[in-house]
């Protein structure tokens, strides 16, 4: 029977995105890493575009919040706590829940069971209510927050009669490029292919077209990277034209 201690571990996850926990298999993108910090350090609102599967959600697990857990200066200092989540069909329901679950803004607080439909009920009545329910948070004044907004293509699936969600929810998060103080951020992940789609949300719009990260194709110094390391770690070898036939393809 073979020793599983010795069985290669293979650094490649497949179609799904890579986790925050395999950021020691995730290589060949420190620079589109450092790209990302060096825009969010001048802009609290950005979009990371990129086509279907290009990485940006492995790119955000396994390269970005690696990085800023390691300590990355912001608003509030290092130190940073940070949610992702998707719009869905709900997205107003779907980030009260992100943002209350696991006591990620009031740690030493026990949050109350109906946090989140509270805190749902009241961002549906203002575009104020995030950014009042930050600044009575523990952390308001001594970490950042980082909401990720992923695959944010989610809101163009929605009837028209749902419009108004959709704006309060928009008009949120864009609230908190008013609260100069703040060490809140956004990333608003989506397919550049969708970023025409935003005309009817004008403000977004010209933010995410001001303030957007498109992920580079791949160089081919960072294909031999990702190559090199992976078969130093999972014992496979690699053919020797491997290299200029991914860099082509």
């Amino acid at each position: 029977m073979e020793n599983p201690s010795k069985t290669p571990k293979n650094p490649f996850v497949g179609l799904r995105p890579y986790k925050t926990e395999e950021e020691n298999i995730f290589f060949g993108r420190e620079r589109q890493v450092y790209d990302l910090l060096t825009l969010l350090q001048s802009n609290r609102i950005i979009a990371l575009l990129g086509p279907s599967g290009c990485g940006k959600s492995s790119l955000i697990n396994a390269g970005l919040i690696p990085e800023i857990i390691a300590g990355q200066n912001g608003l509030a200092g290092k130190n940073w706590v940070y949610t992702i989540f998707r719009p869905g069909s709900n997205p107003i329901a779907n980030f009260s829940s992100a943002i209350s679950k696991n006591n990620l803004l009031n740690p030493s607080v026990q949050v109350p069971a109906d946090e989140a439909l509270r805190l749902e009920n009241n961002l549906r009545h203002s575009n104020k209510s995030f950014i009042n329910y930050y600044k009575d948070s523990e952390i308001a004044q001594t970490k950042n927050f980082l909401i990720v907004v992923d695959q944010f293509e989610d809101i163009f699936n929605y009837p028209p009669d749902q419009e108004g969600d959709i704006s309060l929810f928009i008009d949120n998060l864009l609230r908190i490029d008013h609260e100069p103080n703040l060490g809140v951020y956004v990333i608003f992940c989506l397919r550049n292919e969708y970023l025409g789609n935003l005309f009817p949300y004008r403000r977004l719009q010209e933010y995410l077209n001001e303030f957007q990260y498109s992920i580079p194709r791949l160089r081919r110094a960072d294909i031999e990277e990702i190559l090199n390391k992976s078969s130093k770690i999972s014992g496979f070898s690699f053919a020797k034209n491997s290299i200029d036939y991914l860099h082509k393809g």
